[in-house]
């Protein structure tokens, strides 16, 4: 079974509409060598002047130049501490935990690594400042702004101060150095990040030491921003581009995973479960088939858990990767009876209506008009979409997730937004590639649901390749904390 988060632990599916667009983060600038000396060409002779006598050749060579000394490599950075400041609208990676306050209408998170002479910090305050027409056209224009502000005020000279995209939200990116011996003897570079949409809502992400900070720290500080819950809620969601899908990037074939899911304790007295494991086994198979009269794609996952067995099987558009139907099949040992149990459900969208149809222990039917908009169901149909699509650092997307849990609470959809967070290598995990050692390239794609109040997340590591596999799957949800993690284990 795949691990995309469901609301309802019981819940079987769910299924999305897919929508991105694309949006780079802005990269550090290139770094340009110094030009090469060369020696002064001779002087023209004039007519009638003889050329200068060139030196006799000696018969010992010069000696050749002393190489230059190799800059030493970036310093690689140890691992650090995910931290969520007071609030909860962001993280951000600290080196180590770091210390919070309040001051005046700020939140200020900080840690001073006294080794290097480097403070790392975050602030996140409101700015009483309305965004109008003219800051909505370039949000980006009131932090430099702020920016441009202190630097005069402080005496610091603006080495940058460019207007970047930052999960989707505005933001400026700086490097600031002292003026004159009188300034402070203080470098500072970072970002500011504006999360609000009416009122300025800025985070502020910045190193600072009588050093300046080398490049490749500064970027692991301010590239581990990530928005968590509130925090998401508050930038609109891009514009739907599910014809941006390209189902040439999927790797057909067989594919082995294994999955973990590990379940905290819940509940108080004697209704209080403990915390809980459970392992699983799936086969996907990726097929082009011919169903009735249209090309399809067969995608069939199997395996068993700890209960029983399963066998999902979907079809999507040859062309869009759009599916049009989605069948299930669930058995399971029941009790001490020793007798097995089978729950099956079928989902199809039939112009424009999707039909469900519940049997076994629980029958029923059930249809919802979801209209035109292309929608993909759950689990390996939506995990394929999002393989599919032009990835790049930066991406930024959003989706649209069609809840089955929606036949009791009558919400029957979620809004997720889609950010390519890294192009990175992945070390090999098990037997990703059978005979081969060494680092995988990887897109590492997160999903965050868009205004929940416990919303869930979904991390994807997909093979970066002209045709992409789907390499590793981690998944969290709440009210009762769930976190899934499915690898795959041999292609």
């Amino acid at each position: 079974m795949s691990p995309f988060p469901v609301r309802g632990i019981s819940c079987l599916l769910l299924s999305a509409s897919l929508t991105l667009v694309g949006c780079a983060r802005s990269r550090p600038r290139p770094v340009v060598p110094p030009r090469a000396e060369t020696a002064p060409a001779p002087a023209p002779s004039t007519p009638g002047t003889p050329a200068p006598a060139q030196p006799a050749a000696t018969a010992q060579a010069p000696a050749p130049p002393e190489p230059k000394p190799a800059e030493p490599p970036a310093e690689e950075l140890p691992p650090g501490v995910r931290f969520t400041p007071p609030g909860g609208m962001y993280s951000v990676e600290f080196p180590a935990t770091p210390q919070c306050s309040q001051q005046r209408d700020q939140t200020v998170c900080s840690y001073t690594d006294a080794a290097r002479g480097w403070t790392f910090s975050s602030r996140h305050w409101k700015d009483n400042v309305v965004l109008t027409d003219e800051l909505e056209k370039n949000p980006s224009a009131h932090l430099q702004g702020r920016l441009n502000a202190i630097a005069s005020n402080e005496g610091l000279e603006v080495l940058q101060n460019d207007a970047i995209v930052v999960d989707g939200f505005p933001a400026a990116e700086y490097r600031l150095s002292p003026r004159s011996d009188t300034s402070p003897p203080v470098h500072s570079a970072g970002q500011y990040i504006n999360l609000g949409e009416k009122i300025v809502q800025v985070v502020h992400l910045h190193i600072e030491g009588k050093e300046a900070p080398p490049e490749n720290v500064l970027q692991h500080f301010v590239k581990s921003f990530r928005t968590e819950g509130g925090g998401q809620g508050l930038a609109p969601l891009p514009p739907s581009s599910a014809a941006l899908i390209q189902a040439p990037l999927l790797k057909p074939g067989v594919f082995q995973y294994r999955t973990v899911v590990q379940t905290a304790a819940w509940g108080k007295g004697a209704d209080r479960e403990p915390l809980s494991y459970a392992l699983q086994t799936m086969r996907r198979s990726i097929q082009r088939k011919r169903d009735k009269k249209r090309e399809a794609i067969l995608v069939t996952d199997t395996g068993r858990t700890q209960d029983g067995k399963f066998d999902y099987r979907y079809w999507l558009d040859a062309k869009t990767l759009v599916p049009y139907k989605m069948v299930t099949t669930q058995t399971k040992l029941v009790g001490m009876t020793n007798k097995n149990e089978t729950n099956t459900f079928r989902m199809e969208n039939i112009d424009g209506v999707m039909k469900m149809e519940l049997g076994g222990s629980f029958k029923g039917k059930l249809d919802h008009p979801v209209g035109n908009v292309p929608l993909f169901m759950p689990n390996a149909s939506l995990e394929l979409a999002v393989a599919a699509l032009p990835l790049e650092e930066g991406f930024l997307g959003s989706l649209r997730v069609f809840e089955l849990t929606g036949i009791f609470d009558k919400n029957f959809h979620s809004d997720w937004r889609v950010l390519v967070q890294h192009v990175t290598d992945l070390q090999s995990i098990g037997d990703l590639q059978a005979g081969k050692t060494g680092p995988i390239k990887v897109f590492k794609v997160e999903l965050f649901e868009h205004k929940a109040k416990d919303p869930r997340k979904y991390t994807m590591w997909i093979e970066n390749a002209p045709t992409r596999r789907i390499l590793q799957v981690e998944a969290f949800s709440k009210p009762r904390t769930t976190t899934v993690q499915m690898i795959q284990t041999r292609r």
